[in-house]
């Protein structure tokens, strides 16, 4: 059965509320995957994954959209935002996976020299603030984030090319070093992805 012009529209903002849902939750798992890193707490990392509920979330969202794409016949505006959600979704899933394989490195958190246990933490507060804007502009369909993220990614790069030199400096173990090599690899795809998504953003605002 087809949906009427008011159903669709109402499906269409309960998709968007969902997605936005989704982009609190990555901006909250970032920093608490960053936390539990450095304070070496394996016990809590073994259970936010076990908690986590992100491929659940992920199918209800696809499922919403294949619902909308077969009954509403979208065109226009509408057509922009379903294919756009089709696209950061996936993205988002990504971002949160990136955090918690964060969390699941605690095992090393107590073994890292102060210097780079600061710059993972920069690193964190970086990729946590980067989602957090994120999710600001979807909310207000804002296409400047997509620029301020491109000079965050900047900084977030930075702070990684920092860290790998400050690991250098202290001659650490090969494994603990390939490890560190690891996770600065993990945040720069953390912020890699928040720039993808508020690109999309901007392409399904359109120009302003």
């Amino acid at each position: 059965m087809a949906y009427t012009p008011s159903s669709f529209h109402r499906h269409l903002a309960a998709v968007d509320g969902e997605v936005t849902a989704l982009f609190r939750r990555v901006a909250a798992l970032v920093p608490v995957a960053t936390e539990i890193l450095l304070a070496g707490d394996t016990a809590r990392a073994a259970a936010l994954v076990a908690e986590d509920r992100g491929n659940e979330v992920l199918s209800g969202v696809e499922n919403m959209l294949e619902v909308d794409v077969a009954r509403g016949t979208p065109m226009g505006s509408d057509l922009r935002f379903l294919l756009t959600v089709l696209r950061i979704v996936p993205e988002m899933e990504r971002t949160s996976d990136l955090a918690l394989h964060v969390a699941q490195r605690a095992s090393i958190g107590g073994q890292l020299p102060q210097p780079i246990r600061d710059s993972f933490a920069s690193m964190g507060h970086i990729a946590g603030r980067m989602w957090d804007v994120a999710g600001d502009g979807w909310v207000a369909r804002d296409v400047r984030v997509a620029d301020r993220l491109d000079t965050e990614d900047d900084d977030l790069d930075g702070a990684v090319s920092d860290m790998h030199a400050t690991v250098t400096g202290h001659g650490l173990d090969p494994t603990l070093s390939m490890e560190c090599s690891l996770l600065g690899r993990f945040y720069e795809r953390l912020g890699d992805h928040a720039v993808n998504v508020s690109r999309r953003l901007r392409w399904m605002v359109g120009p302003v």
